[in-house]
């Protein structure tokens, strides 16, 4: 019994030293919105405004479970049974202008986001310590003042990232339960509050950067205008083509994305 209690409290040593985290609000800094605040400070933020094209949503459904058939004395099957589950991801994708011309691609989860063509949108991402790259876990439609969280990336990377294997072990210990409980249920408070009002510095940063962006840039605005019925249908074809390349398997995500770009920034 004392060396099953020692192991339980040696398994939960991870998840206390995180309790100063766990027990402050999560916020963007106030001073310095490219940064979380307090002891989340490590983790940076990047952000991308621009307008938004080609907009577009992809549902994909998976499927899973087991089905089980016992024959009769005929040789025909007697009974079947078993159990099927589903869900439907929904993939969130659009390009981003700004006002130089740059384009942001975007392909992500978890935010099913309300964002037309047309709209001002920006994009954040974090990154911790040295990192090349990070989660995005906000897209904000300044043309609606409505924002969209990526719920998973701020519960893995922030508020309760503690894999499931681990989580797993420690119910398994039951004596940690309660502790695995409390955890959980703050890990959902930062969450909640973050979402609520530690992000204003971020999203005024936000604000300030779009409305240095002109009312319409001409890369969205003025090209489809000077296309005649002939260009756009090159270009429509194009597009076709890489999208054919993407589905065959010749083009990855990033290639595919990196191609389009181009054909929009240089027309027909």
């Amino acid at each position: 019994m004392e060396t099953w209690i020692t192991w339980s409290i040696v398994a939960l040593v991870p998840m206390l030293l995180r309790s100063p985290k766990a027990l402050l609000p999560l916020r963007v800094s106030a001073g310095d919105p490219s940064r979380f605040a307090g002891l989340f400070r490590r983790n940076a933020i990047h952000s991308f405004t621009g307008y938004a094209s080609d907009v577009g949503k992809r549902s994909d459904t998976y499927t899973q479970g087991s089905i089980k058939s016992a024959m009769g004395t005929d040789g025909h099957p007697a009974s079947v049974d078993g159990s099927v589950q589903s869900h439907v991801v929904v993939t969130d994708q659009f390009f981003l202008t700004d006002s130089e011309g740059k384009i942001e691609s975007f392909e992500g989860t978890g935010f099913e986001a309300k964002v037309g063509n047309g709209h001002l949108v920006s994009l954040a991402w974090m990154i911790k310590g040295f990192a090349k790259s990070g989660p995005c876990f906000l897209i904000y439609n300044h043309s609606t003042g409505e924002a969209f969280f990526n719920d998973e990336a701020i519960r893995k990377k922030l508020t309760f990232p503690y894999p499931a294997l681990y989580v797993a072990i420690l119910l398994l210990m039951i004596l940690p339960i309660p502790v695995v409980v409390f955890f959980g249920v703050l890990a959902m408070v930062q969450k909640f509050l973050f979402e609520r009002s530690g992000v204003k510095p971020l999203t005024g940063a936000l604000e300030a950067q779009a409305a240095t962006l002109p009312p319409q840039p001409e890369a969205v605005s003025q090209q489809p205008a000077a296309q005649g019925p002939a260009k756009s249908a090159d270009m429509a074809t194009s597009l076709r083509e890489i999208s054919a390349l993407r589905d065959s398997g010749a083009l990855s995500e990033a290639e595919f994305a990196a191609a389009k770009a181009k054909v929009l920034r240089r027309g027909p």
